[in-house]
């Protein structure tokens, strides 16, 4: 039992051992401080000596024969001092429980298996230090890791096997500290404790590096009821190899002005899902991913801003309910997105905010495997971008657009939802198609509509001069309204149409329904639905399809028990596989005691009017209440909107002239 003094060394022959491994070397009392130091010419120390630290005791070892060390009270620690920068003369720190780990100098390696560390873990001046290949080393910590005086981990050679694993398994917030800008190459930062929250610091600007080509990356498991956050101010976290953020994992990463990079060369999965406390801000955000991975994207499960958005290789999905924003950077201006293409695109909602420049306003959005962007090249204001690859689910087009257009179809293969905030801006908006599955038919006059709520409104729209079949944009002007956008065409033969007509008509007692086809392919059959609210939806027929054909067809049937009042149709194709699309909504007004009716009445932004006309034109006029006229227009369906948004509250009359036919109705706008 060493005792009562300072610093006691020993150097020798010195083998203590006795029958049934009784006989140990104690180090210290348990109350007063002391280090044993062993020096590095004991080598007779063998790995048969037993030796406990208590309490307040420090075991400094210098020499390369490790004793067995058995018992590491609460309180006590274990220096691993040797200096050797040699393959001969690594030091392998052994695998057990200790309170207090240090490592001083030289090279030094973890053994296989898991290595606890109750207290707190110093790593001072190490030439380099990693873990045992091919088996994996664990460090399972419940207190602080420090790396100081320029402590070094190996760096990451090709294929290496002998990343670590650090477990941060505390109760209490745990740190990381190390010099500015140093880097941990880990196999894996986890969190397994689920029973009480968790939370990891970074401190000096520390980096890590997490994975190797089996896998590894980031794992911060929390409870039902707990929470675990990684704390980064200004570090830099890098996925290589083939890590990834696991996606069982729920913890959080709380980011201020960190660099993510997400470089994945290897492995079979993606990248995992990225998760980040609320107010989250990156300073850069780069993804790459090695030239022949196929799987590659990452999620980002929370909204999270950035200042530099750098799309090399890899998809980034941003979940629903999430956003990923470009903003102002914290020392460089302006907002910043490089890369972009159809290998590499953020899926879901992307955001630029803070706009200074009209430059680099690209926002290279796109869903699956399509890409498909837009440019708003705005000076100012904030804008949000989502695409969809499908269609937006109300194909209605607006009654004005048809009595100019009465051909005008939208795309049923994509949409564009697009906000702004923070802007009085009214910008020109260039709109791509970057492959064939946008069906282009006619490049040359493709448009783009807007939908307002209630219907589609054709904005027009410039096509590009070199406009392909496979790739192209429209570019339309001074736009003032957002959010949803597709593309069009005012004739049929610009963009794909499943329907090229579809009218409804009175007749008597009953609703004729007629329809064409320009092109089928392999469609199965139609299904005619009704709906007196145009939410809720009734088949009342189902017609066979021709399967496949090139040649004009037509199709008709009758509703014979039309409701009285408002009654909405529309035409399901479906096809072979049960795919199936919806035609563009029409109304008619059916056995009320009047030949008009305006709906909401009183309004406020937009009035309804249907109207008994049997498909013939009809000229409809809004007039105030001294007579003069403020909308006009023509229509020869029998539904059609006014926009009275801008209009002064108050009565106003509508006029409906049809050939001698005059009916006139009163409207209240409040």
């Amino acid at each position: 039992n060493i005792i009562n003094q300072d610093n006691a060394n020993y150097s020798g022959v010195w083998n203590v051992t006795g029958a049934g491994n009784t006989a140990r070397i104690v180090v210290g009392d348990g109350i007063a401080a002391m280090n044993f130091t062993i020096l590095p010419d004991a080598d007779s120390l063998t790995s048969a000596t037993r030796i406990d630290v208590l309490n307040n005791a420090t075991l400094t070892l210098l020499n390369n024969r490790r004793p067995f060390l058995n018992t590491m009270a609460t309180g006590s620690t274990v220096d691993f001092a040797q200096a050797g920068t040699t393959s001969a003369d690594t030091i392998r720190i052994p695998a057990i429980s200790y309170y207090n780990l240090k490592l001083t100098g030289g090279l030094k390696y973890f053994s296989a298996n898991t290595t606890t560390i109750r207290g707190n873990l110093i790593a001072d001046a190490v030439v380099s230090m990693n873990g045992s290949s091919p088996t994996f080393s664990t460090i399972n910590a419940f207190g602080n890791l420090s790396f100081i005086n320029g402590s070094k981990f190996e760096s990451l050679p090709s294929g290496d096997g002998a990343r670590i694993t650090l477990a941060m398994n505390g109760n209490a917030p745990q740190t990381i500290t190390g010099a500015v800008n140093d880097t941990i190459y880990l196999f894996r930062l986890q969190r397994d404790t689920t029973s009480s929250n968790g939370t990891i610091n970074l401190a000096g600007n520390l980096n890590l590096a997490l994975g190797n080509t089996s896998g590894g990356g980031l794992r911060l498991n929390q409870g039902v009821s707990t929470t675990t956050i990684l704390n980064m101010p200004g570090a830099i976290l890098s996925i290589i190899g083939a890590g990834v953020v696991t996606p069982a994992s729920t913890g959080k990463i709380n980011s201020t002005w960190s660099d993510i990079y997400i470089t994945k060369t290897a492995g079979t999965s993606n990248a995992g899902t990225l998760r980040f406390t609320s107010g989250s801000i990156l300073n850069l955000l780069n993804i790459n991913f090695g030239p022949a991975f196929s799987r590659d994207s990452v999620v980002i499960a929370d909204s999270v801003s950035a200042h530099i958005i750098d799309l090399l290789k890899g998809k980034v999905i941003v979940s629903s309910g999430a956003v990923l924003s470009a903003i102002n950077g914290q020392v460089t201006g302006g907002v910043i997105i490089t890369g972009g293409s159809a290998n590499s695109f953020v899926e879901g909602k992307l955001r630029k905010a803070g706009l200074t420049t009209t430059a680099n306003n690209q926002f290279p959005v796109g869903k699956g495997s399509k890409y498909a962007p837009v440019d708003i090249p705005v000076a100012s204001g904030d804008f949000t971008v989502e695409y969809f690859y499908n269609p937006y689910g109300n194909n209605t087009i607006d009654p004005v657009t048809l009595g100019t257009y009465p051909a005008y179809n939208i795309s049923q293969n994509e949409y564009w939802l697009i906000d702004r905030a923070s802007s009085s801006a009214n910008p020109d908006i260039t709109f791509y198609y970057t492959d064939a599955a946008s069906g282009i038919i006619d490049p040359t006059q493709i448009k783009i509509a807007h939908f307002d709520g209630a219907d589609w409104n054709d904005l027009g729209g410039t096509p590009g001069i070199t406009n392909t079949l496979t790739n192209g944009t429209v570019t339309v002007t001074g736009v003032s309204t957002f959010s949803p956008f597709t593309f069009a065409a005012r004739t049929v033969g610009v963009i794909p149409v499943k329907l090229n007509s579809f009218s409804i008509q009175k007749l008597n007692k009953a609703v004729k329904l007629n329809w064409t086809t320009a092109q089928e392919i392999n469609s199965k059959e139609f299904i005619v639905e009704r709906s007196v609210n145009g939410t809720t939806w009734f088949t009342i027929a189902t017609i066979p399809a021709a399967g496949n054909s090139n040649t004009l067809l037509s199709y008709t049937t009758n509703d014979n028990n039309p409701f009285k009042g408002i009654n909405f149709y529309r035409i399901r194709q479906v096809d072979m596989d049960n795919k199936f699309d919806y035609s563009v909504t029409r109304s008619v007004l059916f056995n009320t005691g009047s030949e008009v009716l305006i709906t909401p009445n009183p309004a406020r932004d937009m009035i309804s009017i249907y109207m008994n006309n049997n498909n013939r034109r009809v000229n409809i006029l809004l007039l105030d209440v001294s007579g003069k006229l403020v909308r006009s227009l023509d229509s020869d369906q029998s539904f059609a909107q006014i926009n009275t948004a801008t209009l002064s509250r108050g009565i106003y009359y509508v006029k409906l002239v049809d050939g001698e036919n005059v009916s006139v109705s009163k409207v209240l706008l409040q």
